[in-house]
């Protein structure tokens, strides 16, 4: 997976999970406010400030077909159209691949054993822990 360097403690930098991607177009605020929604985290985006990891883009992949998922991935390809705007993953430093054993230990559900495609949550967990982000997710604790 990646390393992931620590920031500014003056500047909040943020890991977003495929689940509040999705979140924001399930959501049953009007069109305008998922608008506005859409244009901050553009604007995080572009400011480095906010990361999407290519194992969202992979899990956002892999669901198309369903309606949210769809039009999630078609709001991203308005910000960009190339995927090299999601975070290429490498390989996890020692302090990185002890946290994600940490994770998986304690919440083993996390990692989606038996579903479809690999999770990215245990990923985003780890990363943010390691490099001091706040991860934005929709799941509930397991």
């Amino acid at each position: 997976m990646q390393s992931v360097t620590t920031f500014s403690p003056l500047l909040v930098h943020y890991l977003i999970d495929t689940s509040s991607v999705v979140a924001i177009e399930r959501s049953d605020r009007s069109a305008e406010e998922r608008d506005e929604v859409w244009r901050m985290i553009v604007s995080l985006l572009q400011d480095k400030r906010m990361r999407l990891l290519d194992i969202v883009g992979d899990e956002l992949r892999r669901n198309a077909g369903d309606e949210y998922f769809d039009r999630a991935i078609a709001r991203l390809r308005e910000w960009s159209r190339t995927p090299a705007n999601f975070s290429a993953t490498k390989p996890l430093n020692q302090m990185e691949s002890f946290f994600l054993t940490e994770i998986i230990d304690q919440f083993p559900k996390m990692s989606g054993i038996g579903a479809r495609g690999e999770r990215a949550d245990p990923y985003l967990v780890c990363l943010g822990r390691a490099g001091g982000y706040i991860v934005v997710t929709e799941e509930s604790p397991r």
